[in-house]
C-alpha cells in the first residue's frame, strides 16, 4: 500500500467511524433528540469539524439525522425499517453542499442516456412496465479522489431533455429545479451492502466483488410517488465502522 494509500484510507476512516458513533450513541434516541454542537462532537470523537460535517451529511442522506435551519441536527423518526423518510430542508444536492463548504467537488459523466426500466426500477418510479428512463451514472472525486459513483433513474417522459445538458460539472437537483420545476422536498434512504462487481468496481478503483456501502434514494417532489431515485456506491470503506452502522439500520424488510 503507498503512502497516498494510506493517507487516503485513514481519512475516509476517520469520517466513517464518527458516523457509526453518532450512528450508535444518538441513532436510539426519540425522534427529535438534538445532537450536541458540532463543536462538542469534534471534541467527544477526537476529529476535526471537517470530519464531523461529512459524518453528519452522510447520516442526513441516509435518514439517521435531519437538519433544521437555524435549530441544529436531530435525530429522525424511525420504525423499524430500513427507509428512512427525511424532509430535505437543503436542496442543492451533494454536489453544491460540498463546494459551498469549501470542498473541490469534480464530476465525470459515465452514462447518459435513456433505457428501459427494470422491474424495481419501474415500481420505484410507479410507471408501466418496460417504460424508458433516462439514467445517468457520475462518478464523483472530492478533493481529487474517487468518493463515490450515483446512479440516477428518471421518468423519460418527463425527462428526457436532461439527454442535452453537460452534467459534469453542476447539480442535477438544481437542473431539475431550475429548468424542470421539480423541487425535492422528501428523501428516503435505504442503505445496504453490496458487492461492488464489473465496470463500477474498476471506476471505484476497487477489487471486483469488494463490499462496501450503497443507498438508494427516493426522492419526492410534491406528488405522492418519487420524481427521481438514485443508488449510491461509496468507494471507501473499513469494515468495523460499515458493519456496526449497517447493523442498526438493516433491520427491516425493505431492501431494494
Amino acid at each position: 500500500m503507498t503512502r497516498d494509500s494510506t493517507a487516503r484510507s485513514a481519512r475516509a476512516t476517520k469520517y466513517q467511524y464518527v458516523q457509526a458513533a453518532i450512528t450508535s450513541d444518538f441513532g436510539r434516541e426519540a425522534a427529535g433528540t438534538p445532537l450536541p454542537p458540532e463543536s462538542a462532537l469534534c471534541e467527544r470523537y477526537g476529529v476535526s469539524r471537517i470530519t464531523v460535517r461529512r459524518a453528519i451529511h452522510e447520516l442526513v442522506q441516509q435518514g439517521i439525522l435531519t437538519r433544521q435551519q437555524g435549530r441544529g441536527t436531530f435525530v429522525c423518526a424511525r420504525d423499524g425499517d430500513t427507509s428512512h423518510p427525511n424532509e430535505l430542508v437543503d436542496s442543492r444536492g451533494l454536489f453544491t453542499q460540498m463546494r459551498d463548504q469549501g470542498f473541490h467537488v469534480s464530476s465525470s459523466v459515465l452514462f447518459q442516456d435513456v433505457v428501459v426500466a427494470s422491474a424495481r426500477i419501474s415500481q420505484t418510479l410507479h410507471v408501466p412496465a418496460g417504460s424508458e428512463v433516462v439514467r445517468l451514472d457520475r462518478l464523483r472525486s472530492i478533493e481529487g479522489r474517487v468518493d463515490h459513483l450515483t446512479r440516477c433513474w428518471l421518468d423519460a417522459r418527463k425527462y428526457r431533455g436532461l439527454l442535452t445538458y453537460d452534467l459534469a460539472d453542476q447539480s442535477l437537483q438544481a437542473v431539475l429545479s431550475h429548468d424542470f420545476a421539480f423541487t425535492p422536498r422528501i428523501g428516503q434512504a435505504t442503505t445496504r451492502i453490496v458487492e461492488v462487481s464489473g465496470n463500477d468496481a474498476d471506476h471505484l478503483g476497487l477489487v471486483p466483488t469488494t463490499i462496501r456501502l450503497s443507498t438508494f434514494m427516493r426522492i419526492y417532489g410534491d406528488a405522492a410517488h418519487p420524481e427521481v431515485c438514485t443508488e449510491t456506491i461509496y468507494a471507501d470503506a473499513q469494515a468495523s465502522p460499515t458493519f456496526t452502522y449497517i447493523s442498526h439500520s438493516s433491520a427491516g424488510k425493505d431492501q431494494p
